[in-house]
C-alpha cells in the first residue's frame, strides 16, 4: 500500500490541477508521496524490530525460559504415594 501511495503520488504530481467544468481539481501528489514514504519507514522499523526478536540467540533464550517454566510447573504436580506415573 505504501508503494502504491508513492506511485500514485508521483503520477498525480505531474499535474498540479486538472480542469473540470466550472472549476479546477487540485491534485494531492506531494501529500501521497509523503504518506507513502512515512508508511515505508514505519514498516521498515517494525520489520527490523521483529527480525531482532527472531535472532538465533533470542530464540534459544525464549526456549530456555519456556523449558524452565515447564520444569517449575512439573515440580508442583503431586505424585501419588511417592511413585511416578508412567504412561506408555
Amino acid at each position: 500500500m505504501a508503494c502504491c501511495k508513492v506511485t500514485l503520488g508521483l503520477t498525480r504530481s505531474k499535474f498540479s490541477s486538472v480542469p473540470i467544468p466550472g472549476s479546477d481539481l487540485q491534485m494531492n501528489g506531494s501529500d501521497l508521496i509523503n504518506m507513502g514514504r512515512e508508511d515505508k519507514n514505519r514498516l521498515a522499523e517494525s520489520l527490523s524490530e521483529m527480525l531482532d526478536k527472531l535472532t538465533y540467540q533470542k530464540l534459544l533464550e525464549a526456549d530456555a525460559a519456556q523449558s524452565e517454566s515447564m520444569l517449575n510447573i512439573l515440580k508442583r504436580v503431586p505424585v501419588p504415594n511417592g511413585r511416578a506415573i508412567i504412561i506408555g
